[in-house]
């Protein structure tokens, strides 16, 4: 495999850093099978286009307003200097339009999607990872291949390396992992955090993840310095795995976390930050493999105490948790999602 992937996708304060950490994945799997890859990208972010950048992968910045015609002619510019069949779009923010827009310019296209937010999907390829996926009912053309559901769900190598560790399940959990997300702009990660300080259990140790995109970060740590809890801001975690192994259970945002989270057997509950969150995480607990706390908007730190209370003294339940989760996320998705792409481009028709 010599062509280069396109992988155009954005980060900042509102949309988080999901669209393009999920990509990453699907370009190591592309370069490891001897592919090259491009960002094309807006991202304020400077920690995460370097990291774009350590990956070995080409970065393209571009101006921040996809709805201006100069997005699409700038990147089909980009585009035509390179030897690509594939270009991989990964945003909400992405009509209908903007695809048809490089499959009438002769490329094909994966659209990355969560929740059926469009009325039309002009893909050649179309990923949706989640376990909801199967419910939805997608418009797009016959020719369309669907890669729906976890089977597909995109994971970075650092996890691969690690996710095949042998997890303990102490008798009662007392090194705990909060991650709320790349951006968390609505500082639920404080909620998590007050939840916590009504616990009767003192033995405990937290870690706290901020994302790159976290702007609350002066004020959290203000507001928490005082309390008796042990706890530890971690703000470039470069190192999720091990911080994951680390861990006995975790707090989580329902976003692209929660894929490593159950990947790397950590037993977790998830707070819903968004709307695509909500089918998701309900999905995950029908299927025993993580305990929902509810939608950010409609809980309190007394009813997220109480779950985090039970998921800290129950043994049993944590292993339940763990063994559901990998056995819904195998690691092989972005295998997958290239074998996918392979295929289409050798029968085009099916």
């Amino acid at each position: 495999m010599e062509e280069r992937l396109i992988i155009r996708a954005d980060a900042d304060s509102q949309m988080g850093t999901g669209h393009i950490m999920r990509s990453i994945a699907l370009g190591q799997a592309w370069q490891k099978n001897g592919g090259r890859v491009s960002f094309v990208t807006s991202c304020p972010m400077k920690s995460l286009t370097n990291r774009i950048k350590a990956q070995g992968f080409d970065l393209w910045d571009i101006e921040p307003d996809h709805l201006n015609p100069e997005d699409k002619t700038a990147t089909l510019k980009l585009l035509k200097k390179q030897h690509s069949a594939w270009m991989v779009v990964d945003g909400y923010q992405f009509q209908p339009d903007y695809h048809l827009f490089f499959r009438n310019n002769g490329y094909k296209i994966i659209i990355m999607d969560d929740y059926n937010h469009l009325p039309f999907y002009n893909a050649d390829i179309l990923v949706n990872q989640n376990p909801s996926a199967h419910g939805f009912s997608y418009r797009s053309p016959v020719e369309t291949v669907r890669l729906l559901g976890p089977a597909y769900t995109l994971l970075r190598q650092e996890f691969i390396r690690q996710g095949d560790k042998k997890r303990n399940f102490p008798r009662t959990a007392k090194k705990i992992l909060i991650t709320m997300g790349g951006a968390d702009t609505m500082n639920t990660t404080l909620v998590i955090l007050r939840a916590m300080t009504l616990l009767q259990e003192k033995k405990l140790f937290v870690k706290v993840v901020l994302g790159p995109a976290f702007e609350h970060r002066h004020s959290l740590q203000s507001q928490t310095a005082s309390w008796k809890i042990p706890h530890e801001f971690i703000t470039a975690a470069e190192e999720m795995p091990e911080l994951m192994e680390w861990a006995d259970m975790a707090v989580s945002a329902g976003g692209s976390t929660s894929w490593e989270l159950l990947f790397m057997g950590v037993p977790a509950l998830f707070l819903i930050n968004a709307e695509n969150q909500e089918r998701s995480v309900g999905e995950i607990e029908s299927k025993n493999a993580g305990i929902n706390l509810g939608r950010h908007d409609d809980t309190n730190p007394t009813a997220i105490a109480a779950k985090l209370d039970l998921m800290i003294h129950c043994q049993k339940l944590r292993k339940a948790i763990s063994r559901a989760g990998q056995k819904l996320i195998t690691g092989r998705g972005a295998i997958k999602v290239i074998k996918a792409m392979t295929k289409k481009l050798n029968h085009p028709q099916l």
